[in-house]
This record gives C-alpha cells, structure tokens and sequence, in this order.
C-alpha cells in the first residue's frame, strides 16, 4: 500500500511538471514577444509567430472591423456593382481580392433569395499577401422581383466557412 502511494506521488509530479511550460514559454504572449525571440514567422495575413511547443499566436491588426464592407481592412473589395445600382445580364464584378491561394466565391440572389448565378474565379494577384485585381462576368436568369444582393465571399482554408464576404444591395433591370 506504501509502496503504491509512493508510486502515484512521483507519478502526479512527473507529470505535473511535464504539462507545466518552460520558463520562455509562459512568459512570451504576443506576437511581437514571439517573433522578437527569433520564432518562426508564418507570412498569413494576418501573421502567425509559432513557438518551439508548436503553440502558435496570431498578429493582432488594428481597426478590423467585422461587419461586411469594402473598406481598406476587407480582404475583399468590389468596385462594381456599387449598392443600389441597376444591373442586368450579364453581370459584371470587379474589385480585387486578397484571398488564399487567389481564389473568390460570388453568388446572385433575387429578393426571394433564389440563387439566380453562382461561381467562383480567381484575382490577379502579384504575390501572396497582395490584392490581385478580377473582372467577372457573368449571364444570370430572370430574377423574381426588382431587386436582389451580389455576394462576394472566400471559403475559410481552415473550415470551410464563408468568410470575407462582401453583400451589396441591387436593383434588376426592368423587362
């Protein structure tokens, strides 16, 4: 029994002090702390620092909103069509995208949200990290109604989700 209890306490510290992290390790946070010691530095937007235990931390950017928009911190930005605009077949969208490996979703919908066009394509972009310009153009059905939404988006490398999505608001051409 003595010997069993010993056993279980030098057991509880070895492993005690294996999942406690080095003194370097517990004290470094940010990404500026990482990269300042000489971690790797993955060229993701945005940046990723990776520690020896493979922990990674991830380069906080200012002003990154949210919402859907085409301000400067959008990964996506389409020039046109712009909001409310008049818009008939073929569509044509263009913008530029900053995306993994180049490649954007776009979807049309009429305001009954039937999906009345939807492929993907690929930016122009010089290098990784770059926006890279796109013209898109594309026939789409009659729509149900007088108005619909243009969505640009990517899908996330990590999930599968939509991220980066860009809606804008138009308006079909009478017929």
């Amino acid at each position: 029994m003595h010997n069993t209890r010993s056993t279980i306490g030098l057991l509880s510290i070895v492993l005690l002090s294996a999942c406690t992290p080095g003194k370097d390790q517990a004290a470094t946070f940010t990404f500026e702390e990482c990269a300042a010691q000489g971690n790797p530095v993955m060229e993701s937007y945005p940046r990723q620092c990776r520690f020896p235990d493979g922990r990674t931390v991830t380069e906080v950017l200012e002003n990154q909103g949210t919402s859907s928009s085409t301000t400067q911190e959008s990964n996506i930005r389409v020039t046109e069509p712009a909001s409310e605009d008049v818009v008939s077949s073929p569509l044509t969208i263009r913008g530029e995208a900053r995306v993994f490996e180049n490649v954007f979703q776009y979807r049309l919908k009429d305001e009954d949200g039937t999906v009345l066009v939807e492929g993907f394509e690929s930016a122009l972009s010089p290098d990784i990290g770059q926006f890279g310009a796109f013209t898109v153009e594309v026939p789409f059905g009659p729509p149900s109604g007088a108005s619909g939404t243009l969505e640009v988006f990517a899908y996330s490398a990590k999930d599968g989700s939509e991220i980066d999505m860009v809606r804008i608001s138009v308006r079909f051409e009478s017929q």
